[in-house]
Protein backbone atom coordinates (compact mmCIF):
# COMPACT_ATOMS: atom_id res chain seq x y z
CA UNK A 1 0.00 0.00 0.00
CA UNK A 2 1.28 3.62 -0.85
CA UNK A 3 -0.09 6.57 0.22
CA UNK A 4 -1.85 8.70 -2.54
CA UNK A 5 -1.70 12.57 -1.94
CA UNK A 6 -3.41 14.61 -4.39
CA UNK A 7 -4.20 18.47 -4.80
CA UNK A 8 -7.21 19.76 -6.90
CA UNK A 9 -7.90 23.37 -7.73
CA UNK A 10 -10.40 25.55 -6.21
CA UNK A 11 -12.22 25.69 -9.60
CA UNK A 12 -13.55 22.33 -9.15
CA UNK A 13 -13.43 22.13 -4.93
CA UNK A 14 -17.22 21.36 -5.00
CA UNK A 15 -17.33 18.74 -7.24
CA UNK A 16 -13.98 17.07 -5.30
CA UNK A 17 -15.68 17.25 -1.64
CA UNK A 18 -18.80 15.69 -2.35
CA UNK A 19 -17.41 12.25 -3.64
CA UNK A 20 -16.10 9.20 -1.55
CA UNK A 21 -13.40 8.60 -4.28
CA UNK A 22 -11.72 5.92 -2.01
CA UNK A 23 -13.13 4.20 1.51
CA UNK A 24 -10.36 5.54 3.51
CA UNK A 25 -9.97 8.70 2.02
CA UNK A 26 -8.99 12.31 3.93
CA UNK A 27 -10.45 15.22 2.10
CA UNK A 28 -10.62 18.79 3.10
CA UNK A 29 -10.84 21.90 1.69
CA UNK A 30 -7.47 24.60 1.85
CA UNK A 31 -8.00 28.27 3.18
CA UNK A 32 -6.94 29.03 -0.39
CA UNK A 33 -10.17 26.63 -2.03
CA UNK A 34 -8.17 23.92 -3.04
CA UNK A 35 -8.86 20.57 -1.88
CA UNK A 36 -6.51 18.02 -0.87
CA UNK A 37 -7.24 14.10 -1.11
CA UNK A 38 -5.46 11.56 0.40
CA UNK A 39 -5.94 7.85 0.26
CA UNK A 40 -3.70 4.17 1.07
CA UNK A 41 -4.06 1.85 -2.21
CA UNK A 42 -1.74 0.14 -4.28
CA UNK A 43 -3.54 0.76 -7.49
CA UNK A 44 -1.27 3.32 -9.13
CA UNK A 45 -3.11 2.48 -12.63
CA UNK A 46 -6.38 2.96 -11.89
CA UNK A 47 -5.62 6.08 -9.82
CA UNK A 48 -3.49 7.64 -12.72
CA UNK A 49 -7.01 7.57 -14.53
CA UNK A 50 -8.64 9.18 -11.72
CA UNK A 51 -5.57 12.36 -12.29
CA UNK A 52 -5.87 11.95 -16.11
CA UNK A 53 -9.42 12.73 -15.46
CA UNK A 54 -8.82 16.27 -13.87
CA UNK A 55 -6.09 16.56 -16.25
CA UNK A 56 -5.00 20.08 -15.27
CA UNK A 57 -6.73 20.51 -12.24
CA UNK A 58 -4.98 18.49 -10.13
CA UNK A 59 -0.98 17.86 -8.80
CA UNK A 60 0.50 14.81 -7.51
CA UNK A 61 1.87 15.60 -4.15
CA UNK A 62 2.71 11.61 -3.71
CA UNK A 63 3.71 9.14 -4.41
CA UNK A 64 6.75 9.47 -6.82
CA UNK A 65 5.95 6.41 -9.09
CA UNK A 66 2.26 7.88 -9.58
CA UNK A 67 3.83 11.13 -10.65
CA UNK A 68 6.34 8.97 -13.05
CA UNK A 69 3.58 7.01 -14.53
CA UNK A 70 1.24 10.07 -15.11
CA UNK A 71 4.82 11.48 -16.72
CA UNK A 72 4.90 8.64 -18.88
CA UNK A 73 1.45 8.45 -20.08
CA UNK A 74 1.73 12.57 -20.83
CA UNK A 75 4.48 11.56 -22.76
CA UNK A 76 3.03 8.96 -24.56
CA UNK A 77 -0.08 11.05 -25.04
CA UNK A 78 1.97 13.94 -26.75
CA UNK A 79 3.59 11.93 -29.82
CA UNK A 80 -0.33 11.21 -31.24
CA UNK A 81 -0.26 15.37 -31.54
Amino acid sequence: MQKIELLFDKSINTYILERTWHKNQNCYQNEDGSVYLSFESNQIHETLYLVLRFADSVQILNPPKLKEVYKEKLEKMMKRI
